[in-house]
C-alpha cells in the first residue's frame, strides 16, 4: 500500500510523479476496469465521429487544418455528441477514484468488482456533472478554431475547468449531489488553480501522445506495401482505442492525489486520518 506519508500537501513536481508510482501500484485493476467500462464507450465515441472524420485527408497533416475548422462549423453534432458521449467515462473514472483514494489514506484494497458495487450508484448520480465538464471541454477545444480563440480557451475556458475539476471525486468519495459538488469544488480549488491547471496540461500531454502514436504508427505502416490501406487503418485505430484506455488511469490518480491534497491543505484532512487511527 501507499504510505500514508504522501497525504501532506505536495510539491508541484511530487503532484507529477506520485500518479505514475499510484498507478503503477494499481496497474491491473486500472487498466481492468478502463478496459470493462471505458473500451465501450470509446468505440462509440470512435464509431460516432469517425464518418465525420473521413471527410478529412486525416494523413495530411496541412490540409487536415485547413478543412477541420469548416467541417466542425458546418456539421458540429458528431463532435460534439462524442464529446458529451465522454460522460459515460464517469463509470470507471468514478471506480477508479475510489480504488486510487483507498490506496492514498492506506485503506483496503479494492478490486474491480468491489470499486464498481461500492461507486456505481454515485457515479450515475455525478453523470449531470460529467456531462457538463464534457461539454465545457468541447466549447474549450472548439475555441481553438476560431481567430484569437486560443486566448479565449486559456485564459476563460482552461479556469473553469480546473475550477470544476474535482466535482466527480467529491460526489464519489463525498456522496454530495452533482450541483454541491461544483461548488465544493470551487471552493476547494480555490487559490491552487495554477497548479492544477499544470496538472491540466500534463494530462493533456499524455492524452496528445496517445493519440499522435498511433498516427506515427500508420505512417510507418504506409511504407509496408503488403499491408493494405483497411489494414493499417483498423491497426492505428486500434493501437488508439488501447493507448487511451491504458493512459486514462494517469489523468484519474493526478486529479485524486491532487484531490485529496487540496483537502490537506484546506481542511487537514491528514491531521483528521491521524487522530482517527490512534482512536
Amino acid at each position: 500500500m501507499m504510505p500514508l506519508a504522501w497525504l501532506r500537501p505536495l510539491t508541484s513536481s511530487e503532484l507529477l510523479d506520485v500518479p505514475f508510482k499510484l498507478m503503477r501500484a494499481r496497474w491491473g485493476t486500472l487498466t481492468l476496469l478502463h478496459l470493462l467500462f471505458g473500451a465501450p464507450v470509446l468505440l462509440l465515441q470512435i464509431v460516432l465521429v469517425l464518418p465525420w472524420l473521413t471527410r478529412l485527408p486525416l494523413w495530411s497533416f496541412n490540409l487536415t487544418l485547413t478543412g477541420l475548422p469548416t467541417l466542425v462549423f458546418t456539421q458540429p453534432w458528431p463532435f460534439v455528441g462524442a464529446l458529451a458521449l465522454g460522460a459515460l467515462h464517469a463509470f470507471p473514472q468514478a471506480a477508479a477514484a475510489r480504488v486510487i483514494a483507498n490506496q492514498v489514506l492506506d485503506a483496503a484494497p479494492l478490486g474491480v468488482r468491489q470499486a464498481v458495487a461500492v461507486t456505481w450508484r454515485r457515479a450515475l448520480t455525478a453523470l449531470p456533472a460529467a456531462l457538463l465538464l464534457r461539454l465545457l471541454e468541447a466549447a474549450a477545444l472548439l475555441a481553438w478554431l476560431l481567430p484569437f480563440g486560443w486566448l479565449l480557451s486559456i485564459f476563460a475556458g482552461l479556469p473553469i475547468l480546473c475550477m470544476l475539476s474535482f466535482a466527480l471525486e467529491v460526489v464519489v468519495l463525498e456522496g454530495a449531489s452533482p450541483w454541491r459538488a461544483l461548488r465544493r469544488s470551487a471552493a476547494l480549488t480555490q487559490g491552487l488553480r495554477m497548479r492544477l491547471a499544470a496538472n491540466a496540461f500534463c494530462s493533456m500531454v499524455v492524452l496528445f501522445v496517445a493519440h499522435v502514436l498511433p498516427i506515427l504508427l500508420q505512417v510507418l505502416l504506409g511504407f509496408l506495401a503488403e499491408v493494405n490501406e483497411a489494414t493499417q487503418t483498423v491497426l492505428a485505430f486500434g493501437t488508439l482505442a488501447t493507448m487511451i484506455v491504458c493512459l486514462s488511469s494517469w489523468p484519474t490518480c493526478s486529479r485524486v492525489l491532487a484531490y485529496l491534497e487540496a483537502r490537506v491543505r484546506k481542511e487537514g484532512l491528514d491531521l483528521q486520518m491521524a487522530v482517527e487511527a490512534r482512536r
